[in-house]
């Protein structure tokens, strides 16, 4: 999964949104081992370099890492979307 030693930085935990912030250093720090297809709202992961750890994938559905490429299959098969 990934070990992190520090806060996650979650959205609203106290209101039950578990949801990583843009900032949290989560994002892309998961352990190859972890290929999961879709994070807990069923939304495509990973969208950057790596997928985040926990049931969240942060960022919008249709955000795109920096290369223009979002990898769905966790295999190396890229998606273009224009």
């Amino acid at each position: 999964m990934g070990n992190l030693d520090a806060a996650p930085e979650l959205v609203d935990p106290d209101h039950g949104d578990y949801h990583l912030r843009d900032t949290s250093p989560a994002i892309d720090k998961a352990s190859a081992s972890v290929t999961d297809l879709t994070d807990l709202d069923g939304e495509p992961r990973p969208r950057g370099v790596a997928r985040d750890i926990g049931a969240d994938e942060a960022g919008r559905p249709n955000e795109l890492p920096a290369n223009g490429s979002r990898d769905l299959a966790g295999a190396g098969a890229a998606i273009c979307v224009p």
